[in-house]
C-alpha cells in the first residue's frame, strides 16, 4: 500500500508538473497574440480617422505600408518574421507587405485575402491581397505601390486587370509580364483569409478605447507626481 500510495503521488506530481507547463505555455502565447492584437489595433486607429470613408480608409493603410516597408533586397532576411517584426525592420517580401496589410485592415472590418499570382508555367511569380469593400473585392499591390483603377475610376477587381479594364500602372520597377500574371486561366493560390466577424470589430473598438482611456489614467498620475 505504501509503494502505491508513493507511485500515485509521484504520479499526481509529475500530472501537475505538465498541466503548469501547459498552462504556462498557452497563457503565454494567448497574452502575446493580445498584445499584437492591441498593436495592430492601436495602429489602424492612428493611421485613420473615424469620419474617413472606406475607401479613404484603405488608401491610407495602403500608402502607409507601401511607404514604409521596403523590399528586402538580397542580402536582408525576413523569411519567417511576422506582421510587428517586419514593421520593425522595415523591410519584407510582397506576400509579407500584403500580409501585412491584410493584418492590418482587418482591425477596420475589411476581410482579406493573400493571393499568389502564377506565370504560364504554374510558378507563382508575385503576391498580391484582394481586400473586400462594400460588396466588391479590390486587388492591392504595396510592394510595388499599385493602387488598381478602372477606367470608371473605381477600384478595381481581378476581372478588371485580367480583362484589361484598367488604367495602365505607371510604376518603371513593374517586371515587363506583371498584367499578365492576372490570367484568370491560372487559378489563384488563396495564402490567408481574414474575415473579420461584427463581434470582433465590437471588440477591436472596446480594446481601442479602453487602451485611450488607460493612456489618460497613466498621465493623469504622472502629473500629480510632477
Amino acid at each position: 500500500m505504501l509503494i502505491l500510495h508513493k507511485l500515485l503521488k509521484k504520479s499526481t506530481l509529475w500530472f501537475v508538473l505538465i498541466l503548469s507547463s501547459l498552462i504556462f505555455i498557452l497563457c503565454k502565447k494567448y497574452t502575446n497574440n493580445i498584445s499584437r492584437q492591441f498593436y495592430y489595433n492601436n495602429l489602424y486607429h492612428n493611421i485613420c480617422s473615424k469620419n474617413d470613408s472606406d475607401s479613404l480608409k484603405i488608401i491610407k493603410c495602403f500608402e502607409y505600408v507601401s511607404n514604409k516597408i521596403k523590399p528586402p533586397g538580397h542580402f536582408i532576411k525576413t523569411k519567417g518574421l511576422d506582421p510587428v517584426e517586419i514593421l520593425e525592420k522595415g523591410y519584407g517580401s510582397c506576400d509579407q507587405q500584403s500580409n501585412l496589410l491584410i493584418t492590418i485592415l482587418e482591425k477596420g472590418g475589411f476581410p482579406g485575402k493573400l493571393l499568389f499570382l502564377y506565370d504560364n508555367d504554374s510558378v507563382s511569380l508575385h503576391s498580391i491581397c484582394e481586400i473586400k469593400i462594400d460588396n466588391r473585392n479590390i486587388m492591392l499591390d504595396p510592394f510595388y505601390g499599385i493602387l488598381f483603377y478602372n477606367k470608371n475610376n473605381m477600384m478595381a477587381s481581378f476581372s478588371d486587370i485580367s480583362s484589361g479594364n484598367i488604367n495602365a500602372p505607371t510604376n518603371s520597377t513593374l517586371p515587363e509580364n506583371y498584367l499578365k500574371l492576372f490570367n484568370d486561366k491560372y487559378p489563384k493560390k488563396i495564402f490567408r483569409t481574414n474575415k473579420t466577424k461584427k463581434i470582433h470589430q465590437s471588440l477591436n473598438k472596446i480594446i481601442f478605447n479602453l487602451n485611450i482611456i488607460y493612456n489618460k489614467i497613466r498621465t493623469y498620475f504622472k502629473l500629480l507626481n510632477m
